[in-house]
């Protein structure tokens, strides 16, 4: 009697044992990407991905993370080559502007356009919207965050196919941001 109980224990060791190695392997491991002021929760497989147009890129095979920032005593190009001061702008005035420096229209009666969306998850503050590339390979949720001296444009994109299994994991990292 005594083997009996003895093997029923070890083989529910072995089954909890090897239960938690599965969870140890198939569970993502979470890390911080931080450049610019800017910090982001992702998994470890993303990489740091250099680019000539984007301040902060990371990426792995299935979303691409995308950050620029700006300063709000700063002057930027707006459409027909404008410059446009950004010290009189809200945040949300500061998306449209982004959204209308990118071709996209947030009226109904216009072509592409897009609903913005405000979130105010533990105080960080920002606004978003989701719209596809022209060629409609690509899929963004753009998002917009501020400090007291910096607008932030951000993106993450995926395959245009991919959006809507994207679409939580994606409002998730932009929770994670968190701007200087």
């Amino acid at each position: 009697m005594k083997k009996v109980f003895v093997s029923i224990i070890m083989v529910v060791l072995l089954l909890i044992s090897g239960f938690l190695a599965y969870l140890l392997i198939t569970t993502p491991r979470v890390k911080e990407f931080e450049k610019k002021g800017i910090t982001i929760q992702l998994e470890s497989d993303f990489e740091v991905v250099e680019s000539e147009d984007w301040d902060f890129y990371v990426a792995n095979d299935e979303i691409a993370f995308m950050a620029n920032r700006h300063g709000k005593a700063s002057t930027i190009k707006g459409p027909g080559d404008v410059n446009i001061k950004l010290t009189d702008f809200t945040l949300s005035s500061y998306l449209s502007f982004i959204l209308a420096l990118y071709g996209i229209s947030t009226e109904e009666d216009k072509g592409n356009n897009v609903t913005i969306y405000n979130v105010d998850t533990y105080g960080s503050g920002f606004y978003y919207c989701y719209y596809k590339d022209g060629t409609g390979k690509y899929a963004y949720m753009l998002f917009v965050k501020q400090n007291e001296n910096f607008f932030y444009t951000m993106n993450l994109a995926c395959a245009a196919d991919k959006l809507d299994d994207y679409r939580t994991k994606m409002l998730q990292y932009a929770i994670s941001v968190e701007v200087e």
